[in-house]
């Protein structure tokens, strides 16, 4: 039997298919987290937007009336993130790092864990929302007990 060797083009062509089937695999559609309900002020909004970037590890890059806009790195890549919020609060790519995203007919594809820490963020904060709206609201009166009215008197 004879060994025939395979052209460098078509080695190079499956070597791309077989990369690009492997990225394909921990890539999806980019998706945004869906709307947040705003706390009762933006700076109530504000302050659980800040809590929850503390929590789920990111670190604040800029800031500026209605906009916060953050980063979560881990080894080899980062994610960055604009948060808006006025009457709702909402979450948006900017950019990554070594997230694999691209754009292929008008739609952006991005590594599946771009997605999922999104939301994981979207759902802090949704949270930090109801704490930060309990601790404004007022504390209600609480009236003391009755005074016991202590019987008539009675004549002799």
């Amino acid at each position: 039997m004879s060994f025939v060797p395979r052209s460098s083009g078509v080695t190079a062509l499956c070597l791309a298919l077989a990369i690009g089937a492997v990225t394909a695999c921990k890539t999806a559609p980019l998706v945004d987290p869906p709307r947040i309900a705003a706390a009762t002020s933006p700076d109530a909004s504000r302050a659980a937007i800040v809590r929850a970037l503390v929590a789920c590890e990111y670190v604040i890059d800029e800031e500026s009336p209605g906009r916060i806009r953050a980063r979560l790195q881990g080894g080899g890549w980062a994610m960055i993130v604009d948060i808006l919020y006025g009457h709702d609060i909402s979450i948006h790519y900017t950019d990554s790092v070594g997230l694999s995203y691209q754009l292929k007919n008008d739609v952006a594809y991005i590594h599946k864990g771009y997605n999922s820490r999104a939301e994981e963020l979207a759902e802090e904060i949704r949270r930090q929302v109801m704490l930060v709206s309990l601790e404004n609201r007022p504390v209600p009166r609480v009236s003391s007990p009755p005074t016991p009215t202590p019987p008539p008197a009675s004549s002799p």
